[in-house]
């Protein structure tokens, strides 16, 4: 991105952070992955022997996670996708599977969701008016989920709490 339309885009932002999601970029490449056509980037970092997969909603890019992957790339290896390709369509779920096989973290079988053991931790804001689906129907739906929610943040509790949202996923996954 040139500099002229980072300082138009975040012409808001405070300088501090400016400069810290500048830093992250620039120590954080995309990676590249093409799939029947379709160019789809991803950040790939991180040290563990645990992967965390940072899924971004909309038109967002992998970047938006950067508070939570800089807290946690120290102890698990991330891989965040960019959540759209302008190059074409193909399903989310779909190359996540290709970059998680490429990356040597998890072969996906069908058969896997059928019985997956795995925990799964649903994160919310009592006042979050853009998710979709609300947090009665999560629960329905993943009535194993560990679920915390915040009291404030709207849908970007993420990048307006990062050390507490980041504290929260730490504790989560050290409870195994």
């Amino acid at each position: 991105m040139k500099s002229q339309d980072f300082d138009k885009i975040y012409k808001n932002v405070p300088q501090d952070q400016k400069e810290m999601l500048k830093e992250f970029r620039a120590s954080h490449p995309y990676k590249e992955l093409d799939i029947n056509g379709s160019c789809w980037r991803y950040i790939s970092c991180g040290h563990g022997s645990k992967t965390l997969l940072f899924l971004p909603g909309g038109f967002a890019k992998a970047d938006m996670w950067f508070y939570s992957i800089l807290a946690l790339e120290k102890d698990y290896r991330i891989i965040a996708p960019d959540a759209y390709t302008l190059q074409g369509t193909f399903a989310m779920g779909d190359v996540c599977c290709a970059i998680l096989e490429i990356q040597g973290s998890f072969v996906f079988k069908p058969e896997v969701l059928q019985s997956w053991p795995g925990k799964i931790l649903i994160l919310s804001s009592k006042d979050d008016k853009l998710s979709i689906v609300s947090i009665e129907e999560l629960k329905v739906r993943y009535p194993r989920a560990k679920m915390h929610i915040f009291e404030q943040g709207g849908h970007h509790t993420f990048s307006l709490f990062p050390e507490e949202y980041s504290s929260v996923i730490r504790d989560f996954l050290k409870k195994e």
